[in-house]
C-alpha cells in the first residue's frame, strides 16, 4: 500500500481547522505539502420549508378523508382515498417546481440564519 496505516484519526489533522458544531476548513491544499492526508468534510442537508403542492396536497387529503367517512367507508379506504387524491395533487404540472408557501418562506429564512451561525 502506498498510503501509510492509521489505527486512528489524528485529534486535529495537519491543515483542517475545526470550526465548531462538526464545520471543517481546509487550510493547506495537499498540492502545496504534496503529502497524502485525509480530509474530512461535513455535508449539511437542509429542508428549505414548505411549498405550495405541500399545502395543497394536505387540503386534498383533508378532504377527501371527510368525504370518505360522512359516506361511512372504512377508516382503511379513508387512508388510502385520502393518499390517492394527495398524488393526484402532483400530477399538476404547475407544481413541478412549486414556489415556497408563505410559511416555507419564513422556514427557509430562519434555516438561513441557523446555517450562517454555524459558518
Amino acid at each position: 500500500s502506498l498510503l501509510p496505516v492509521l489505527n486512528e484519526m489524528p485529534a486535529n489533522p495537519r491543515g483542517l481547522n475545526t470550526m465548531g458544531a462538526g464545520l471543517t476548513r481546509l487550510d493547506s491544499p495537499i498540492a502545496k505539502t504534496g503529502e497524502c492526508v485525509a480530509i474530512v468534510k461535513t455535508l449539511f442537508l437542509v429542508r428549505h420549508g414548505e411549498a405550495v403542492h405541500n399545502i395543497l396536497e394536505r387540503e386534498a387529503k383533508k378532504r377527501a378523508s371527510v368525504a370518505a367517512k360522512q359516506q361511512g367507508l372504512s377508516p382503511a379506504f379513508c387512508k388510502e382515498e385520502a393518499e390517492r387524491v394527495r398524488k393526484q395533487v402532483l400530477q399538476d404540472e404547475a407544481l413541478h417546481d412549486a414556489a415556497l408557501s408563505l410559511d416555507g418562506k419564513v422556514m427557509a429564512l430562519n434555516a438561513q440564519a441557523q446555517i450562517n451561525q454555524l459558518l
